[in-house]
């Protein structure tokens, strides 16, 4: 309860408004699981850590969870814990009685321990607080000294107090110290260094500011202090000054947060955007928690990043008096034993490999007889080790490889190339030895040769030379009077003062990043200058110098290979070196560009001293983690989704400096996008990319795009948006010939050639040869030959003769009638190039000229020239040479022989037929003539001549039915006064006196000046005076009913059934006419039709339009049709009628091919009867049932085939074919008949899967194959999701949008779902093969013409009980498709390694998806691949830590997670929930208890299990 009691008043206090008081969280006292008394504490977020005196351990407490933990750490009874302070997941106490530092880390291990006695300058005397800042750098205060120390216990430096009190280090890393004046207190400032920053008095504290007792101070900068009179909290600026209304708390014995009788703590932390308080009361034993949300500042404050991280290291390497190191080996002056010698050990060089392995050891006592005095000092350049001999004021010269003794040059003297007592020796950057001439006060320089170069003076002549280092092209000089300068060995210049110390210098080394260390002589502090400013002084002068101490430092050498500072104390046993670790001071920036194979490359400054970095990669899905030890990283694979990458460095000591800032990377999702066709999209993300990348081939990438998706509009038939695609291509980067040759084609394929002609001209067509090409066809396909001919000629001239553009100019002067041009275009052509078509050409032209007996001879020479060629054409042209030399029978012979070639010819029927006709054999041209026209029925030409021949033997009215059917082909100019003129005869003729004159009236529009044809018109009109004087007013002459489909009932309602024809038989307008229609036993009402008006002689067809009744569907029969006209003339009323005539009603299944799309009215989504059949046995069979397939719509539809399957509905062939032009009517079931029948065509089963499918929402459509139809169902998937589900896409079709799978309803019954989709599929495949594209027909779109029909009947469910059956086909049919989807998706991931074998997220996810499916074995075998390739991969040990967890395997789990704590890098939460839950299944409650109190944010086991979570909380408290 006092649990529950703390997270309302914590919600409570979250939620209330802000003022500037801090708002009460609770109160804890001490009990069973709280601390009974608390000596010390610290605040980590929203963990309270205590030094319990009473138990001897530090507990936790979890601010949000209302709950105490132990951590695990135990000190001893005997030990006095006066202040704690956790960083970086390490917990540090002190211990004011022994006189330690101890280090534990978090599970409760000691890590370490410093202790200071032994050193009496360091032993305690009264330690009290106790920090450490984020370099591991460790401050104590004790009585009046603050002490700095390295993390290894090193003393750094040292600082005075005044009646110190207590102190705290903020955010910036600056060490605050409260301390009492005589009637003030005062906060003083220091940084790292223990260099004081500032002192600030305490100002506007009320009554007694020296009455502070503590102070913390939160991440905005402000700082809490604690008063003892009055009892009080405060809070200052960072000036020191008190901030008014924000005192709170009282000295009060009531139990209430904020009432003290004795509080002695006070800590702070940040959540989130508050400032948390904990103060500890010691009289009560309890602490009081506040949330202050009022800040003197909106910042926190920035954590500085330090550029240099320092780490002491002990070494087994004895000290010496120099050391020199080059990249391949270490040299270093020692004291050593000579072999078999019993003389002490003596000085001795050393010669060690950087393996550790010695080179050589050379013994200055072995050297007596080359006069070698002593060793000095050490130089090394290349193969040669230079020994200074100070006494002998010689260099000697060994071999740096095998010690052997070379040389030596220079003696003793003042002289130019002399020496006097030379103390220090380099080899420089510029192949020249430096030497510290000290006695001569100068910098003596030798060459390579050991050949004296010149002699460097110093900057006052009483300075000497001491001791000289050398970094890059600088010559640095320490002199005896404690001055290090400084000489650019380039240009020569004399020597410039760097740095001066009145405590002196002992020794100097050039150190990482252009830094300097410096040994100070008075108090042995090691200083870091960075330019002028210092940035760190490390260790100072101690009594001992036992490790982590020194005592008495004589020289410092850097080591810039290892990057470290080796230290020599004369008291030390061995030497030390000071590692540096580098670390930024600021985020790097990420540079992104393209490889040459269109890579992204992220780059960033390679930084002195780092070596690895850390890329991360996150996005929606997911978050990747690399590691890189340049300062690159290529993005290998197109990401599935928008990735940003950060990076961060690495120092060589593991620490992780700062995050930078993300970049997003565009251009390889822009990639992957291009690689999945979202082409648009693409295009989009790589002009995004042109934020971060500058390269002109992105530009080419979008460019890609916009023709991609061009392409894609073209093959769905949408052009206007394939020109703008192209449109927005070519204004990227120019027209191209590829855009300009894909636009023409489109102007091409949508016949707007002049368009065309318009966009070539704009983007110039003469650039180059192929588009000046297309520029001529497209004159040509427009029909602008003068166009083609002028091009042609230009072209010639700029690109020569090309046989392509001889054809289209042949062609255009033929086409233009210039048959003499054409004639020699084509006779050019077939000089060049020989060939049939161009050879028929020539006939042809010769023809169009009249040149009969040429063309006869040419196309005879034709016929042996080509064989086996086109010879039904030539035989055709020869027909027509002859007709027109009236050579009759020869051509027929040439007619007959051309017809047994190829008798799909009509012209060749038609020549045949003239030529009979001519030959008066009227019978045999009859039959020529009906076949011609059987096969041309449109051309009005072969009409008009079978006319003639059935007018020729009297068939009459056979000769009109064929003038009828070519009427609408004739053209409306003087070429169809022929046909008029024979038309009217022929009505004429047959007493249809008002159409004859029409038609003679036409012809004499053509012809007005033809004297026969006005003779005729004239007689035609006198005829119908006398007849119209006995007519009706307005004649009713014509009632054309169609038959009625039942089906499309609600279609008639805005359609019509039939036609009635009325003529005006009067020369005057008769207005208001309404005809009545009405259909016995079927018709809904009487039907009224308005007429406005008739004008003169006007026939008018109108259309009638019916609404029936249910009795439409009962049963097929012809019913009486009554049609009424009533109307008004000259005062007279009338009222003629037609009641003798009948109209057919089809059965109620009726359907006309002819208007496929009116399948679709016998599918109804709102069919009640068969909606709540489906729901009351297809659902409710189902509803128990789980699927691993996501998609909806594929589940219905193997559902309701299934239950149809197993419930006996069969397909059973009908008499008629389906969806064939030759059997336009056929019968369709509704879905209640095909359900009474349980059998039907495959139309029929069609009708039913659809109208189930639709009746539960999943639209369906079906696909129009000639001969046959199949069922396609929207499957409601995307590619993506398509590909998702392990489904390949080749499976289903795209169209309209959408993605279908087609179904076989003819195989319901006799095989299973998936197979009837395999075969549908197949088929469609195979129709598109044969050339042919079917249309896909989407019920819900046809329904906008052919609305469903309401025609339904209840459905008997009594024969549709085999549900244990549905079921199981169900399930085969589902575990078939399982199956499917896992090898397809399977193949994916194998194809993808195969592509790329290093991608270790492709192969994570085929684990995954292995997991998923249950094959455990390759999972395995997949995640510990990974881990082979990246040991230090999170997600694979994890992953295979769960695998095993699910299979049994807890100790292998238990490793795999175990591992993976090293490289959890903030997800520990996750490793210690997976132990956690893994310990309580297998009934391990200590182990479960132990993770569970790790886990910083419990909650995540509550979302796991919220029981297990209740558990652990309850065995919690």
């Amino acid at each position: 309860m006092k649990r529950v009691g703390l997270l309302i008043v914590l919600l409570i206090s979250l939620c209330c408004l802000l003022t500037a008081y801090p708002q009460p969280m609770g109160r804890q006292s001490g009990s069973k699981t709280a601390p009974l008394k608390i000596s010390a504490m610290t605040f980590v977020g929203t963990n309270l850590y205590t030094a319990d005196e009473v138990r001897s351990e530090v507990l936790i407490y979890d601010l949000l969870q209302g709950t105490w933990q132990s951590s695990g750490i135990k000190f001893s009874a005997k030990s006095k814990i006066v202040d704690l302070v956790v960083v970086d997941s390490l917990v540090y106490l002190l211990d004011a009685k022994a006189n330690t530092i101890s280090i534990y880390q978090s599970n409760g291990e000691l890590h370490a321990q410093i202790k200071t006695r032994g050193a009496k300058e360091l032993a305690f005397k009264k330690a009290k607080r106790i920090l450490v800042n984020y370099q591991g750098f460790i401050y104590v205060m004790d009585g009046m000294k603050l002490y700095a120390f390295s993390k290894e216990g090193m003393l750094m430096a040292t600082a005075n107090l005044d009646n110190p009190v207590s102190m705290s280090l903020g955010e910036d890393q600056i060490i605050r110290v409260l301390q009492h004046g005589n009637k003030s207190s005062e906060i003083v400032s220091f940084d790292l260094n223990l260099v004081r920053k500032s002192r600030s008095p305490v100002s506007n504290i009320e009554k007694y500011p020296n009455f502070i007792i503590d102070l913390a101070v939160n991440a905005w900068g402000d700082i809490h202090v604690l008063n003892s009179a009055p009892v009080s909290v405060s809070k200052l600026n960072s000036a020191a000054q008190a901030i008014p209304d924000t005192r709170f708390g009282s000295l009060n014995r009531s139990p209430a947060p904020g009432n003290f009788e004795a509080p002695a703590i006070l800590k702070c932390s940040k959540h989130e955007s508050s400032s948390l308080i904990a103060i500890y009361d010691t009289k009560q034993q309890s602490t009081h928690f506040f949330q202050d949300t009022e800040h003197s500042s909106s910042l926190t404050i920035q954590r500085p990043t330090y550029t240099v991280r320092p780490s002491l290291e002990q070494t087994t390497e004895p000290v010496a008096t120099d050391f020199v190191a080059d990249g391949n080996a270490i040299y270093r002056i020692v004291k050593a034993q000579m072999p078999n010698s019993k003389v002490k050990p003596g000085p001795a060089i050393v010669g060690q490999n950087r393996d550790g392995s010695t080179r050589f050891m050379i013994h200055l006592a072995s050297l007596k007889d080359k006069k070698v005095s002593e060793f000095s000092a050490l130089a090394v350049a290349g193969a040669k080790l230079y020994v200074l001999d100070s006494k002998a004021s010689k260099v000697h010269v060994f071999d740096s490889a095998t010690g052997a003794y070379q040389k030596s040059f220079a003696q003793k003297g003042n002289q130019d190339g002399r020496l006097s007592s030379p103390k220090s020796i380099v080899a420089a950057s510029d192949g020249l030895i430096y030497i510290a001439d000290t006695a001569n006060r100068r910098i003596a320089v030798f060459n390579q040769y050991e050949t004296f170069v010149r002699n460097i003076p110093l900057l006052k002549q009483i300075q000497r030379p001491v001791l000289l280092r050398t970094s890059g092209e600088e010559l640095f000089c320490l002199t005896s009077d404690n001055a290090i300068m400084r000489m650019n060995l380039k240009d020569g210049k004399k020597m410039s003062h760097v740095l001066e110390l009145k405590e002196g210098i002992s020794s100097f080394d050039l150190i990482m990043d252009g830094r300097m260390a410096v040994l100070e002589k008075a108090g042995q502090k090691l200083r870091i200058y960075k330019g002028n400013v210092r940035e760190y002084t490390y260790f100072t002068k101690s009594s001992t110098a036992e490790f982590p101490h020194f005592a008495a430092v004589f020289l410092i050498r850097y080591d810039a290979a290892k990057q470290r500072l080796a230290i020599m104390d004369a008291k030390a046993k061995n030497s030390r070196y000071l590692n540096f670790y580098a670390a930024l001071d600021s985020a790097q920036s990420i540079r992104l560009a393209l490889t040459d194979d269109l890579k992204v490359m992220l780059s960033w400054e390679q930084s002195p001293g780092i070596h690895n970095w850390i890329v991360k990669s996150t996005g929606r899905e997911q978050t990747m983690v690399h590691r890189v030890n340049e300062a690159r990283y290529e993005v290998q694979y197109p990401p599935t989704e928008l990735l940003s990458y950060q990076i961060c460095p690495v120092a060589d000591d593991g620490k992780e400096g700062m995050m930078s800032e993300g970049v997003q990377d565009h251009f390889s999702y822009a990639r992957y996008l291009y690689g999945i066709g979202r082409y648009l999209d693409a295009a989009e993300a790589f002009r995004e990319s042109q934020a971060g990348i500058r390269d002109a081939r992105i530009d080419s990438e979008i460019v890609q795009c916009h023709i991609a998706e061009a392409d894609r509009y073209v093959e769905n038939q949408d052009y206007e948006r394939a020109l703008s695609e192209l449109r927005a291509a070519s204004s990227i980067l120019g027209t191209s010939e590829t855009i300009a040759l894909k636009a023409v084609n489109i102007y091409k394929i949508t016949l707007n050639y002049l368009g065309g002609v318009r966009y070539l001209q704009g983007v110039g067509y003469q650039t180059t040869q192929s588009l000046f090409k297309q520029f001529i066809s497209l004159h040509y396909l427009a029909n602008d030959f003068s166009g083609v001919i002028n091009e042609a000629d230009h072209y010639e001239r700029k690109y020569g003769r090309d046989e392509e553009i001889s054809r289209y100019l042949a062609a255009s002067y033929e086409a233009r009638g210039d048959y003499e041009d054409a004639l020699s275009e084509y006779q050019e052509i077939v000089a060049i190039s020989p060939g049939f078509e161009d050879d028929l050409k020539i006939g042809e032209m010769q023809y169009q000229l009249a040149q009969y007996r040429a063309a006869e001879s040419h196309l005879q020479l034709m016929l042996t020239k080509y064989p086996s060629a086109g010879l039904d054409r030539v035989r055709g042209l020869l027909g027509k040479c002859n007709m027109q030399s009236s050579n009759y029978g020869i051509a027929m012979d040439h007619y007959r022989a051309a017809i047994a070639i190829n008798d799909k010819i009509a012209d060749y029927h038609h020549g045949l037929g003239l030529a009979n006709l001519y030959d008066n054999h009227p019978i045999e041209a009859e039959k020529n003539l009906q076949r011609a026209f059987a096969l041309s029925p449109d051309n009005a030409m072969i009409g008009v001549d079978y006319a003639k021949a059935l007018e020729r033997q009297g068939k009459m009215d056979r000769a009109l039915e064929v003038m009828d059917a070519v009427t609408r082909h004739v053209a409306g100019n003087e070429n169809a006064v022929e046909f008029h003129v024979l038309y009217s005869g022929l009505l004429h003729q047959v007493g249809r006196l008002e159409e004859a004159y029409a038609q003679i009236t036409k012809a004499q529009t053509y012809s007005p000046d033809d004297f026969a044809i006005s003779q005729k018109l004239a007689d035609i009109r006198a005829e119908l005076q006398v007849k119209d004087l006995n007519r009706e007013v307005i004649e009713i002459r014509n009632l054309s009913l169609d038959p009625i489909y039942p089906s499309l009932n609600e279609y008639y309602r805005l359609n019509p059934i039939g036609t009635i024809t009325l003529y005006n038989t009067r020369n005057v307008s008769i207005s208001n006419l309404v005809l009545s229609v009405f259909v016995h036993d079927v018709g809904a009402r009487v039907m009224e039709i308005p007429i406005s008006s008739l004008i003169p002689k006007q026939e008018k067809v109108v259309d009638i339009t019916m609404e029936f009744n249910d009795r439409l569907f009962d049963r097929a029969r012809r019913v009486p049709i009554e049609v009424t006209l009533r109307y008004e003339f000259e005062g007279n009323s009338y009222q003629p009628s037609i009641s003798s005539q009948t109209i057919e009603i089809l059965d109620n299944k009726a359907m006309n091919w002819q208007y496929r799309r009116s399948l679709a009215s016998f599918v109804n989504p709102t069919d009640e009867a068969l909606r709540y059949f489906v729901r009351q046995n297809i659902v409710q069979t189902f509803s128990t049932e789980s699927s691993q397939i996501i998609n909806p719509n594929l589940i219905r539809a193997l559902q309701a085939y299934s239950f149809y399957r197993a419930n006996g509905v069969t397909f059973s062939n009908d008499s008629s074919v389906s969806n064939l032009d030759a059997a336009k009517l056929d019968e369709v079931q509704y879905p209640h008949q095909t359900l009474v029948s349980k059998s039907g065509d495959c139309e029929d089963l069609l009708v039913l899967m659809a109208g189930t499918l639709e009746s539960l929402g999943t639209p369906t459509a079906f696909i129009d194959i000639p001969g046959h139809v199949m069922l396609a169902v929207n499957s409601g998937m995307t590619e993506a999701q398509i590909r998702q589900n392990g489904l390949d896409p080749e499976y289903f079709i795209e169209s309209q949008g959408a993605w279908w799978f087609p179904l076989e309803t003819t195989l319901i019954g006799m095989a299973d779902f998936v197979t009837s989709w395999l075969t549908s599929i197949r088929h469609y495949r195979e129709v598109i093969d044969s050339g042919t594209m079917p249309e896909i027909v989407v019920f819900g779109d046809a329904h906008h013409i052919y609305p469903p029909s309401d025609y339904t009947k209840a459905i008997d469910p009594s024969g549709f009980n085999k549900l244990a059956e549905a079921r199981s086909f169900y399930q085969q049919d589902l575990a078939r498709m399982v199956n499917m989807s896992q090898i397809n998706k399977e193949m994916g991931f194998i194809a993808a390694l195969e592509k790329y074998p290093a991608n270790n997220t492709v192969r994570m996810r085929y684990a995954l998806y292995c997991i998923e499916i249950n094959k455990l074995d390759q999972a395995e075998r997949l995640l510990k691949d990974i881990l082979n390739r990246d040991p230090q991969s999170f997600d694979a040990m994890i992953n295979l830590g769960n695998l095993y967890a699910r299979s049994g395997q807890k100790a292998q789990a238990e490793t795999q997670y175990q591992a993976a704590l090293p490289y959890a890098g903030g997800k520990e939460d996750q490793v210690y929930r997976n132990l956690c839950l893994l310990a309580y299944k297998n009934l391990d409650r200590a182990s479960a208890s132990k993770y569970f109190n790790l886990i910083s944010r419990k909650e995540i086991i509550r979302e796991v299990d919220s029981q297990i979570y209740a558990d652990l909380m309850n065995t919690g408290d």
